[in-house]
């Protein structure tokens, strides 16, 4: 993917731009390097992980443990995308560096990059729940997954921005972990009003 955008990159005629937009190439591939990462580490294995345990009774199940479903499988989330982060990194960060010959960021920014990079995993998994969930209501998730992922390249910020405002990402965090909360006591509500039979 990176490989077949970093060719598109190259014939983008950048130039043209507005004089405001200063975006090359190298620029471009390395949003494109950090934004797979987080998609990747977030991991839409996440949406199919919750979609599933809708659809086969996991869900439903777990109304009878006294810890919250979604509880149980953010905390999972926390340790899995570190692992899949250091998987990931440094293929990414070498990939990069072949096809730019040159890190586009300042170095000491690294470890706010890192740290980003790990929030915006927590906050995609946080929205793949979601998602995931909806399928309680109807044959919706899969279609609300695509679009989201979509959204993302549309309204994501850039790097630098990133690393500058990572106090803007944990605000967005607790939001969809507030938000996640909500959604999963409206789909108990919804099973214990209809029974889990429809589930």
């Amino acid at each position: 993917l990176i490989t077949i955008f970093y060719c598109i990159f190259k014939i983008t005629p950048f130039e043209e731009l507005p004089d405001t937009l200063t975006l090359n190439a190298s620029l471009m591939t390395w949003y494109l390097v950090i934004t797979e990462l987080i998609s990747f580490a977030g991991g839409t294995q996440n949406f199919h992980d919750v979609r599933s345990d809708v659809l086969n009774g996991q869900f439903t199940t777990s109304l009878q443990r006294p810890k919250s479903y979604f509880c149980t499988k953010w905390w999972t989330w926390v340790g899995a995308n570190i692992a899949r982060i250091s998987a990931l990194l440094v293929p990414g960060l070498i990939l990069g560096l072949c096809y730019t010959h040159n890190f586009a960021y300042n170095p000491t920014h690294i470890p706010f990059l890192i740290s980003s990079i790990y929030l915006g995993t927590l906050i995609f998994s946080t929205v793949y729940f979601m998602l995931g969930i909806l399928e309680i209501w109807g044959p919706y998730s899969r279609q609300a997954m695509w679009i989201f992922q979509k959204l993302t390249f549309a309204f994501k910020p850039d790097l630098q921005t990133l690393t500058n405002h990572l106090g803007i990402q944990v605000v967005w965090l607790a939001l969809v972990i507030l938000a996640a909360l909500f959604v999963e006591k409206q789909a108990y509500q919804t099973i214990m009003k209809r029974g889990p039979s429809t589930c």
